[in-house]
């Protein structure tokens, strides 16, 4: 994820999804280590705002958005989660509380998963 692509988030993120510090750090995070032609529709639709048709176990993002209320960057990490580890993204999913937090544990498997600890 290049500089100006992180700092993009980082102001979508605090600008218009009103997210605090630490939830900024852990968004950019699990963004910088998803999927990258994931990564790139959804630094596509906060430069444009529209929402690409992408689809994984039969779930799209705008059902995550509209059904499970996620922001779209939690749609987008979720989506993630789906593609990577399908039948343990949609038990979390399914047994999800009002919000989705991504912890140390989540942070070390990301990071593991693309070698960088």
């Amino acid at each position: 994820m290049s500089l100006v692509q992180k700092n993009k988030l980082e102001e979508y993120l605090k600008v218009e999804l009103k997210y605090n510090e630490k939830e900024v750090i852990q968004a950019i995070t699990a963004v910088t280590n998803m999927d990258a032609q994931l990564r790139t529709k959804l630094m596509e639709y906060i430069a444009t705002r529209r929402m690409p048709n992408i689809i994984a176990e039969g779930i799209s993002v705008m059902d995550l958005i509209e059904r499970l209320e996620m922001n779209p960057v939690t749609a987008f990490i979720s989506m993630d989660y789906l593609i990577t580890n399908p039948d343990e993204a949609k038990y979390v999913l399914t047994r999800r509380e009002e919000r989705i937090e991504i912890d140390e544990d989540m942070i070390k498997k990301l990071k593991s998963k693309n070698n960088l600890v």
